[in-house]
């Protein structure tokens, strides 16, 4: 069955390496901990059931599934059930760091977008049934292959099944200033009026959507 915490799968031989290798999958039927941590992997989280709170820098996303978050080295993160709900079911993909040029490049990785609700979990619990057999078969020849190419489609099909529309320019010059502002945290000054013109916004336009879209924990 699809009770296991975790399966590590790097490790397995590739006949036909895929350029998105999956370092590892991660099962957890109730989760009711909370994680603060910032991970040095790539990890692509399908919560089925459940709900709680995502929190990254400034911004809280409140979570209820069906929906997907991620996780990645450029920012601390705190998430977990809370609320209405006392636990959560997720299925997380993990990648290695070195793959995340790659997956924005081929879009599967979405600049200032971190989390996003999906339509229906019905088709994402149909492939994980494929991924649960695939993982069941990962050390016979061909299985880890597979198990690669059924999780890239997994995450592609998390994106295309995204119930939100996609952010317009306004919003998305301003998560892409939060990206920024949070990648170079370490920096002591920030020009707030350069930062919005290098975005193609006026600095009462970045106000005024960033007081829209973020709210504080």
């Amino acid at each position: 069955d699809f009770s296991m915490r975790l399966r590590h799968i790097a490790h397995l031989p590739r006949l036909f390496p895929a350029p998105l290798a999956v370092d590892s999958v991660v099962y957890i039927p109730r989760k009711t901990n909370w994680i603060r941590h910032r991970f040095n992997t790539c990890n692509f989280s399908f919560i089925l059931s459940g709900g709680g709170e995502y929190r990254r820098g400034d911004t809280v996303w409140p979570v209820e599934a069906p929906c997907v978050i991620t996780q990645s080295p450029e920012h601390y993160v705190e998430y977990g059930p809370c609320g209405a709900w006392q636990w959560w079911e997720e299925f997380y993909v993990i990648y290695n760091k070195n793959k995340i040029p790659l997956l924005r490049r081929i879009g599967l990785l979405r600049p200032g977008v971190f989390a996003w609700r999906i339509k229906d979990s019905r088709p994402i619990r149909m492939q994980l049934t494929e991924i649960r057999e695939a993982v069941r078969n990962g050390e016979e020849r061909g299985g880890a292959d597979r198990l690669d190419r059924l999780c890239e489609l997994l995450v592609m099909d998390g994106i295309l099944a995204e119930t939100n529309p996609a952010p317009d320019r306004d919003e998305a010059a301003v998560l892409a200033i939060c990206d920024h502002l949070h990648t170079h945290s370490n920096e002591r000054h920030h020009n707030f009026n350069a930062l919005p013109r290098q975005h193609g916004l006026s600095s009462s336009t970045s106000r005024r959507r960033s007081a829209q879209l973020i709210r504080p924990p």
